[in-house]
């Protein structure tokens, strides 16, 4: 019996709660793996793992609940993209730049690309128990709306090593060795490497019955995708992107045969090469279909799913993740991919496609003809600034009094182009052999920068030397809280139980000086609840402090000083009694 997996409505699924722990456990490590990354679709990641209590998203854009969710999770969380494929934001934020050490580029080479999108997260429970959870999917860490794939898998944490989970480990050791930069991430991501190896089982779902992990372009695994998926009798492939080359090899043993792209993608090899063609249908495209909240500005939906499934003379089995049928993805790019094998009868060609396109209210139509398609496909991973990457060496931060100097060092470029520093984003310079800024805030220090190249923009990172790391992120911290007022509503965030019922209070404690009586009354409340924590949990004290010891000695009242001290000695005397 076929189990309907595509169904575009009733098999939805949140990106979000992939994340999620189990009830009793708490994050330990996060592992992202994406081609391009969104600085603010990066900054729903920490509630996404259950850092923070989920909020409206009105409420998730509150300064103070991105800083506590970068301060909780950014020693947890390690992220690996593309070596230039950083979006630039449209309004550069000082807390993007606390994102830093989560981040890490991997670039390999001008010709190759780092593709895969997976996530191998550990959670802990107060015993010690633990387990990995894989999370596989097509789509990036960004606000795209295309239509995209994912599954995920559990398994708990053994004492014996399983080699069926060696290729995962691998991949984790291979993206650990760009992550040199910070010893202390590289170490942690190498033990969950070993952890995954010591899974018991990944169980996925009752349809299937085996599952195996397939790193694609990484030492020991470098040129797996065409003898893997080669010499199907039957192939549904879901594929944005193509090649003529891959589409020859995937078919020339297939009796059966479909294919869903994008419009853009269809050349006259693939569409002879496939009995059955279907694209996304231009009422998607035009953005007719707008959710709730989305403007006409938002992107277009189209395909962006990766998918084969194939029938073979020893089963049936379904590959997804990130390979798509390009000669970039087979030969050269880094990619990851699932391969999960039916049980019998749970599936079949004609159930699989139908799923995808059902005869009624599908995304997609049939192409018959070449008519009306454009002259020439559309180019996956375009590299307009891929010399940039490659040719800007390392950069330097001197100080000169309460103001920065940064030194830029570049080699030599195909064409000329521009840079700007991630916290000054106004202010671009020819990049040539030798650049400089001067008179730079300590604010402004990152090492993200901006290149651009006529309309074509990105952010990369560049080693940088000499960055006052603490001092510049103590300072993004004050300039975020502001004043006093600012700092008791931090204050009530920290110690709230549940974020979201700090929102009247914050609203109190922000209102003007005309408000004097109901802002002091709030701040009566902070202190109220500072004495409460002390009695029953201390521990949150810790959180206070370390906040007080980042900020600007102006922005912390000496009552308060003295207050929290009190209610530290009065928890010590409650513990020892």
């Amino acid at each position: 019996m076929a189990r309907r997996l595509f169904d575009q409505e009733s098999n939805r699924l949140f990106y979000g709660e992939q994340l999620m722990p189990e009830p009793g456990y708490s994050l330990d490590f996060a592992v992202g793996m994406t081609y391009s990354l969104d600085l603010n679709a990066f900054l729903g990641i920490p509630i996404s793992l259950g850092m923070l209590d989920d909020l409206e998203s009105a409420s998730a854009k509150n300064p103070f609940y991105l800083l506590e969710a970068i301060r909780k999770s950014s020693d947890r969380i390690a992220v690996f993209c593309n070596a230039g494929s950083i979006h630039t934001p449209k309004k550069s934020e000082p807390v993007h730049i606390l994102l830093e050490q989560s981040i890490f580029q991997v670039a390999l080479g001008p010709k190759t690309n780092f593709h895969p999108k997976v996530w191998v997260i550990r959670y802990r429970n107060s015993d010690g128990d633990t387990y990995i959870r894989v999370v596989v999917l097509s789509r990036n860490i960004t606000f795209d709306r295309c239509f995209d794939i994912a599954a995920s898998l559990t398994g708990e944490v053994g004492g014996r090593a399983r080699e069926a989970n060696r290729p995962l480990s691998d991949l984790l050791r291979f993206v650990s060795g760009f992550a040199d930069g910070d010893p202390v991430k590289r170490k942690l991501i190498r033990s969950v490497a070993d952890d995954v190896l010591k899974v018991r089982e990944f169980a996925p779902m009752e349809c299937f019955d085996s599952v195996e992990f397939l790193p694609v372009g990484i030492p020991g695994y470098k040129k797996i995708a065409e003898p893997e998926l080669s010499g199907a009798r039957s192939l549904v492939l879901v594929s944005p992107f193509l090649s003529d080359g891959v589409v020859k090899a995937l078919t020339v043993s297939a009796k059966q045969t479909a294919l869903i792209t994008r419009k853009s993608s269809i050349t006259p090899t693939a569409l002879s090469s496939f009995q059955d063609v279907f694209v996304t249908k231009e009422l998607v495209l035009d953005n007719e279909l707008l959710e709730e909240g989305e403007s006409e500005e938002t992107p277009q939906r189209d395909i962006h799913a990766k998918v084969f499934f194939e029938e073979r003379d020893d089963g049936k089995y379904l590959y997804l993740g990130s390979l798509n049928a390009s000669a970039n993805a087979f030969y050269h790019n880094v990619e990851f991919m699932l391969k999960l094998r039916y049980r019998p009868y749970y599936a079949s060609f004609t159930s699989i496609l139908g799923d995808f396109v059902p005869e009624e209210q599908s995304s997609f139509e049939r192409i018959e003809t070449m008519d009306d398609l454009p002259e020439t496909a559309e180019q996956e991973d375009p590299a307009d600034l891929q010399d940039v990457v490659y040719a800007v060496k390392q950069a330097e931060v001197t100080a000169n009094g309460e103001l920065y100097t940064v030194h830029i060092s570049c080699g030599a470029l195909e064409s000329p182009c521009e840079i700007a520093l991630f916290g000054a984003s106004s202010v671009y310079r020819n990049l040539t052999e030798e650049v400089v800024f001067e008179k730079v805030s300590l604010t402004a220090l990152s090492e993200f920068y901006i290149v651009r190249r006529g309309n074509v923009n990105t952010i990369i990172k560049i080693p940088t030397v000499g960055i006052p790391a603490e001092e510049r992120n103590d300072a993004i911290y004050s300039a975020i809280i502001g004043d006093r007022r600012g700092f008791f509503r931090y204050v009530s965030f920290l110690l709230s139980d549940n974020y979201a019922e700090t929102s009247l209070e914050e609203q109190m404690l922000g209102m003007a000086s005309a408000n004097e009586a109901s802002a002091s009354s709030a701040v009566a409340g902070v202190y109220e609840k500072l004495l409460r924590t002390a009695a029953e949990n201390p521990e949150r004290l810790t959180a206070v402090e370390n906040m007080m010891s980042r900020l600007n000695p102006e922005i912390v009242d000496e009552r308060f000083r003295v207050l929290i001290s009190t209610c530290r000695s009065a928890a010590k005397q409650v513990k020892h009694k």
